[in-house]
Protein backbone atom coordinates (compact mmCIF):
# COMPACT_ATOMS: atom_id res chain seq x y z
CA UNK A 1 0.00 0.00 0.00
CA UNK A 2 1.24 3.62 -0.79
CA UNK A 3 1.94 5.65 2.06
CA UNK A 4 4.64 8.98 2.84
CA UNK A 5 7.38 6.71 3.31
CA UNK A 6 7.24 5.81 -0.30
CA UNK A 7 6.90 9.06 -2.13
CA UNK A 8 9.66 10.95 0.61
CA UNK A 9 6.50 12.96 1.49
CA UNK A 10 6.45 14.07 -2.09
CA UNK A 11 2.50 14.95 -3.99
CA UNK A 12 2.46 16.12 -7.65
CA UNK A 13 -0.42 17.67 -9.60
CA UNK A 14 -1.03 18.16 -13.29
CA UNK A 15 -3.65 20.28 -14.37
CA UNK A 16 -4.81 20.02 -17.68
CA UNK A 17 -7.09 22.44 -19.77
CA UNK A 18 -9.17 21.27 -23.24
CA UNK A 19 -11.49 22.96 -25.23
CA UNK A 20 -14.21 21.05 -26.76
CA UNK A 21 -15.09 21.49 -30.21
CA UNK A 22 -17.84 19.24 -31.15
CA UNK A 23 -16.66 15.97 -30.22
CA UNK A 24 -18.21 12.69 -31.15
CA UNK A 25 -19.42 9.79 -29.21
CA UNK A 26 -17.07 7.24 -28.20
CA UNK A 27 -13.70 9.66 -28.62
CA UNK A 28 -10.96 10.40 -25.77
CA UNK A 29 -9.11 13.33 -24.83
CA UNK A 30 -5.61 12.89 -23.52
CA UNK A 31 -5.58 15.30 -20.59
CA UNK A 32 -2.85 13.94 -18.65
CA UNK A 33 0.33 11.91 -19.25
CA UNK A 34 1.32 10.02 -16.05
CA UNK A 35 5.16 9.01 -15.61
CA UNK A 36 6.12 5.16 -15.00
CA UNK A 37 5.49 4.72 -11.20
CA UNK A 38 3.03 7.36 -10.21
CA UNK A 39 0.63 6.28 -7.66
CA UNK A 40 -2.90 8.45 -8.40
CA UNK A 41 -4.41 9.51 -5.16
CA UNK A 42 -6.89 11.73 -6.20
CA UNK A 43 -8.39 14.41 -9.20
CA UNK A 44 -11.10 16.25 -9.91
CA UNK A 45 -12.60 17.43 -13.16
CA UNK A 46 -14.68 20.21 -14.37
CA UNK A 47 -16.30 21.70 -16.89
CA UNK A 48 -18.57 23.31 -18.95
CA UNK A 49 -22.18 22.17 -19.30
CA UNK A 50 -21.04 19.71 -22.68
CA UNK A 51 -24.43 18.96 -23.74
CA UNK A 52 -27.29 16.57 -23.40
CA UNK A 53 -26.82 12.87 -22.85
CA UNK A 54 -22.89 14.00 -21.93
CA UNK A 55 -21.62 11.00 -19.36
CA UNK A 56 -18.11 11.87 -18.51
CA UNK A 57 -15.49 9.32 -18.00
CA UNK A 58 -11.85 9.46 -16.49
CA UNK A 59 -9.44 6.75 -16.99
CA UNK A 60 -6.52 4.97 -19.30
CA UNK A 61 -5.90 2.93 -22.47
CA UNK A 62 -6.45 0.00 -20.25
CA UNK A 63 -9.44 0.78 -18.41
CA UNK A 64 -11.54 4.33 -19.37
CA UNK A 65 -13.14 4.44 -15.96
CA UNK A 66 -10.40 3.40 -13.48
CA UNK A 67 -11.01 6.81 -11.96
CA UNK A 68 -14.45 8.31 -12.63
CA UNK A 69 -17.68 5.93 -13.61
CA UNK A 70 -20.05 8.12 -15.98
CA UNK A 71 -21.13 11.08 -14.34
CA UNK A 72 -23.62 13.25 -16.24
CA UNK A 73 -22.44 16.68 -17.60
CA UNK A 74 -25.63 18.12 -19.02
CA UNK A 75 -25.34 20.64 -16.05
CA UNK A 76 -21.31 21.03 -16.01
CA UNK A 77 -19.07 19.12 -13.56
CA UNK A 78 -17.59 20.61 -10.06
CA UNK A 79 -19.95 21.76 -7.56
CA UNK A 80 -23.42 21.41 -8.21
CA UNK A 81 -26.09 22.48 -5.47
CA UNK A 82 -23.63 22.37 -2.59
CA UNK A 83 -22.90 18.55 -3.93
CA UNK A 84 -19.03 17.90 -5.01
CA UNK A 85 -19.87 16.24 -8.14
CA UNK A 86 -16.07 16.63 -9.98
CA UNK A 87 -14.03 14.20 -7.80
CA UNK A 88 -12.82 10.99 -8.64
CA UNK A 89 -15.05 8.36 -7.84
CA UNK A 90 -13.75 5.02 -8.53
CA UNK A 91 -12.28 3.84 -5.60
CA UNK A 92 -10.08 1.00 -7.47
CA UNK A 93 -8.34 4.36 -9.33
CA UNK A 94 -7.13 5.71 -6.33
CA UNK A 95 -4.06 3.74 -4.94
CA UNK A 96 -3.56 2.81 -8.55
CA UNK A 97 0.04 2.80 -9.52
CA UNK A 98 1.51 2.57 -13.20
CA UNK A 99 4.08 0.30 -14.65
CA UNK A 100 4.30 2.50 -17.83
CA UNK A 101 4.44 6.53 -18.94
CA UNK A 102 0.35 6.49 -19.47
CA UNK A 103 -2.26 9.27 -20.83
CA UNK A 104 -4.93 9.95 -18.43
CA UNK A 105 -8.16 9.83 -21.02
CA UNK A 106 -11.36 11.76 -20.51
CA UNK A 107 -14.08 10.17 -22.44
CA UNK A 108 -17.83 12.58 -23.80
CA UNK A 109 -19.69 8.80 -23.43
CA UNK A 110 -22.11 8.40 -26.24
CA UNK A 111 -22.66 12.05 -26.60
CA UNK A 112 -23.38 12.97 -30.05
CA UNK A 113 -21.58 16.31 -29.97
CA UNK A 114 -19.61 18.16 -26.67
CA UNK A 115 -18.85 21.87 -26.83
CA UNK A 116 -17.16 23.70 -23.81
CA UNK A 117 -14.15 23.90 -21.58
CA UNK A 118 -13.10 20.81 -19.44
CA UNK A 119 -10.53 21.02 -16.99
CA UNK A 120 -8.30 18.34 -14.90
CA UNK A 121 -6.14 18.25 -12.00
CA UNK A 122 -4.91 15.18 -10.67
CA UNK A 123 -2.43 14.34 -7.88
CA UNK A 124 -0.32 11.96 -7.70
CA UNK A 125 3.30 10.49 -5.87
CA UNK A 126 6.19 8.67 -7.45
CA UNK A 127 7.37 5.45 -5.73
CA UNK A 128 10.79 4.15 -5.36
Amino acid sequence: KPDSAVFHGRMYRQYCEYEAATLTAGSYIAMARLPKGAVVMGGRIYCDPLGAAMAVTIGDSDDTDRFMTSVVATQGIGTQNGVDCGRFNAIDGIGYQYTCEKDVLVSPGDATTATGTIKLVIEYGLAG
